[in-house]
């Protein structure tokens, strides 16, 4: 990554609003934000102290060097767990890890960004260690790579280095780059990764320990600017494995927690992660809730729920260190929560912590000091370019937009919340009920005929029978009940129960899904499946927002392509989203059906036959937003389908992807007839990670894998986590 071009702007720079992209990678604002580390580094390493430049954030006052010594000696004890031969590490410093790692290993290269610490190594050379002159994303520069002498690591270490990225794109082309060089069977190391779900706690306690004399309204202002302020990315283990996943390699993850003595920032606000790079799997753990005892249970185990004393004090909680303590002499890892920051885990041996890298993918939780470092050069350049009253625009969608979006999706709502009185986890289980017994209804009455095509479908069912059982015979009215619990119209309902009325005849292709699902061509039913029910109105509330948030952040017209825009569910929503804004929209879809029907909804759109597995490589046209609602889980490797996507987005552009992430037991028996591929046609998914699973759908970690794989970085998902409208089992995705 090397200085290039600067973030482009708007053409007309007169007005009161200057346009700047997202900074490319190699933008010449990223290379300042790297220059201006460069200048600290420099600075730091005058000092010729191995311990130099460590202080508490809030006081400014030097951490005692026992505890950095413990720190350092923890870390290369988590290097050398991995048995490496040939370690290059990115940010070597001053060399604390160099002098304990490299006495165990044939070769060491180090590299580092500033000048004065690698002439030092130089002049202290030492037999098998190398250290060069770059920056953290150049591990695969020639310079690098004649030190290792063209073999490749089987270790690389990143280690305190992340801390000063400039923003989860740097940390991704980091970490792609890492993972390109490591051999097959490898590790990267990523030590000392500054927690994002812990910032604005470690600025409550630091703010509160140095200015005891605020009120709570004072404080709590303090800590919002002390955290906007920080000039250091902080990242969670689901946005580092994300990034680490954008390189395309298998990767398998271990989230170590901190393991030093004193109770300081470092051991409470911090982790490390080992990536596994190829790695055969490991052993697959019982997993036991924590009783007290790092030792109970058999081996393999991974022991979860620890509450951490020093985040989570409790009478069960310990710490990570006294763990650590108990677990000496044995094959065990302190490992942290990847979801909550607050809790331990013990895995025995420690190759049980180790797990497939798409079980944590996520879009996270970051803060990145880029943003807030473009405003302070663009914003003088704005005002210089545009007059005093310039106004400067990021098109970043954030945290602010997640919600306002999550709001607008409530909003849509009738009430603000699902219809009917039951919870929709509750309605979920029964309309599965229902499915289920229709699927028993069929098996039981003997071998069903079934078209070789719908094979698969057969499968699936004696899959989820064999895993939930037939509940049996479901009351009269519980279809109707469950669905009206859900928000769907009697449209659904009825083309639930006529295709559960008529599957062996939807299995002997009989009966086409088409004629149930569009009875005498009309579009009412499939509209009450994807716009008219409670789950598909907030998703499309919210992607309503979105859309006005991203064409509040381009130049006009706003630049759209929809795939596979079907009955027109999603585009409504986007275009209601939109209002008076001008648009560019393309509407495509594999149907000459619903390219007409979209030309009479929608006067003004464009449309266009698309096949999103065949053609998008082809389409000619670079797109702001791309809106891909129920579509991309048709692909045969949806990967590359989506890595089509990637290049079909602007700069800066937004992906808006709407899909099933839980199996949906009710279209199983409906609408996943669809999914059967025609004779001589490939099967949805048979190119991908989904190739013998007879599955369609993805959960949401496996698409935030495959996303971060195609090169497209995780922004939100939306319902959140904790909804209830979760349970509905439909998400939108958003990534940029």
């Amino acid at each position: 990554m090397t200085a290039g071009r600067a973030p482009s702007t708007t053409d007309n720079i007169a007005g009161t609003t200057v346009l700047v992209t997202d900074p490319p990678e190699n933008g010449a604002l990223v290379v300042e934000h790297r220059e201006d580390w460069t200048e600290v580094y420099d600075w730091t390493y005058s000092d010729p102290s191995p311990l130099a430049g460590w202080r508490a954030s809030g006081t400014g006052a030097p951490l005692s060097a026992a505890h950095m010594g413990e720190w350092v000696d923890r870390t290369a004890e988590l290097v050398l767990a991995t048995r490496p031969c040939r370690v290059l590490e990115l940010g070597c410093g001053t060399g604390m890890l160099l002098e304990r790692i490299a006495p165990h290993v044939d070769a060491y290269v180090g590299t580092d960004i500033a000048g004065d610490v690698v002439d030092r190594h130089r002049a202290d050379a030492r037999h098998g260690v190398t250290v060069v002159r770059a920056a953290a994303h150049e591990a695969r520069s020639a310079a690098v790579a004649d030190a290792l002498g063209g073999r490749a690591p089987d270790c690389v270490v990143i280690n305190s280095v992340t801390q000063c990225f400039p923003d989860l794109p740097y940390l991704t082309e980091v970490l792609r780059t890492a993972t390109a060089v490591v051999a097959a069977g490898g590790t990267v190391v990523v030590g000392d990764v500054r927690h994002a779900g812990l910032h604005l706690r470690h600025w409550r306690e630091t703010v509160a320990a140095t200015e005891p004399a605020l009120d709570d309204d004072a404080l709590a202002r303090t800590v919002a600017e002390r955290a906007a302020a920080d000039r250091e990315l902080l990242v969670d283990p689901a946005a580092l494995v994300t990034a680490a996943l954008a390189g395309g390699r298998r990767i398998a993850v271990a989230v170590h927690a901190k393991t030093l003595t004193d109770d300081t920032e470092l051991s409470r606000h911090r982790f490390d992660v080992v990536l596994h790079v190829d790695a055969a799997p490991g052993p697959v753990p019982r997993v036991l809730d924590w009783t007290g005892d790092p030792l109970a249970g058999p081996e393999p185990v991974l022991l979860r729920g620890i509450p951490n004393a020093l985040l989570r004090p409790g009478p069960h909680a310990v710490t990570a260190a006294r763990l650590r303590s108990d677990l000496a002499g044995h094959d065990a890892a302190v490992l942290l929560d990847p979801d909550d920051p607050e809790l331990l885990a013990v895995a025995r041996p420690a190759a049980a912590g180790v797990r497939p890298g798409e079980a944590l993918a996520g879009p996270g939780r970051a803060h990145e000091p880029l943003p807030a470092f473009v405003r302070s050069r663009v914003g003088p350049l704005a005002r210089r370019l545009a007059g005093p009253d310039a106004t400067v625009v990021l098109p970043l969608v954030g945290p602010d937009d997640v919600a306002a979006a999550d709001a607008a999706g409530r909003a849509a709502l009738p009430g603000g919340a699902p219809a009917g009185t039951a919870g929709p986890a509750d309605a979920v289980a029964r309309l599965d009920a229902v499915a289920l017994h229709a699927m028993a209804r069929v098996l039981d009455a003997g071998e069903p005929e079934v078209a070789p095509r719908h094979a698969w479908l057969v499968r699936r069912w004696r899959a989820e029978l064999a895993a939930h059982g037939d509940p049996g015979p479901q009351p009269d009215g519980a279809l109707r009940a469950a669905c009206t619990d859900l928000g769907y119209p009697p449209a659904m309902v009825e083309f639930f129960a006529a295709a559960m009325a008529h599957l062996p005849e939807l299995l002997r292709d009989e009966v086409p899904l088409q004629a149930l699902l569009f009875p005498d061509g009309e579009i009412a039913t499939a509209l009450a499946s994807y716009q008219d029910n409670t789950i598909n109105t907030y998703l499309n509330g919210a992607l309503a927002h979105l859309a006005a948030t991203v064409a509040r952040t381009r130049a006009e017209p706003l630049r759209v392509l929809e795939l596979g825009g079907g009955v027109g569910g999603s585009t409504r929503a986007v275009l209601d989203g939109l209002g008076e804004a001008p648009v560019d929209y393309l509407f495509t879809d594999v149907s000459r059906f619903f390219l007409d029907l979209a030309a009479t909804r929608f006067p003004g759109v464009r449309t266009a036959l698309l096949d999103v597995t065949t053609d998008l490589a082809d389409h000619d046209g670079r797109h702001d937003l791309v809106v891909a609602a129920n579509v991309l889980h048709n692909a045969v490797d949806v990967r590359a389908t989506l890595a089509a996507v990637r290049g079909v987005l602007a700069p800066g552009g937004v992906l808006a992807l709407v899909e099933s992430t839980r199996e949906h037991r009710p279209a199983l028996v409906s609408m996943q007839f669809l999914m059967s591929a025609r004779p001589g046609t490939a099967a949805a998914g048979s190119g991908d990670l989904r190739a013998g699973t007879d599955r369609i759908f993805l959960t949401e970690r496996q698409w935030w894998a495959e996303l971060a794989a195609a090169g497209l970085r995780p922004v939100a998902a939306l319902p959140g986590a904790t909804d209830p409208l979760r349970a509905l089992g439909q998400q939108l995705l958003v990534a940029t």
